[in-house]
């Protein structure tokens, strides 16, 4: 999971970097999903919250509503 996590936070800065929205909020919200097994549910909530935002800023409405999703079940 270390080595994982290692390359998709890589993932995020380029993809970020290139302002590929769409490829950022699929590697935050696997970051995230990382996050939510790992027990830190907080730190997956704000990724899952931030993942929505960035789907739906670009135009991925199957992105936006599997990460809002995510971070509803996290909510409750």
């Amino acid at each position: 999971i270390e080595a994982a996590t290692e390359h998709l936070e890589r993932a995020l800065d380029l993809a970020q970097d290139g302002d590929f929205r769409v490829l950022a909020a699929g590697a935050l919200g696997v970051l995230a999903s990382i996050d939510e097994l790992s027990g830190e549910r907080a730190r997956a909530r704000e990724r899952y919250t931030q993942a929505t935002k960035l789907a739906a800023g670009s135009g991925d409405a199957a992105g936006r509503e599997r990460w809002r999703r995510a971070a509803q079940a996290l909510s409750g």
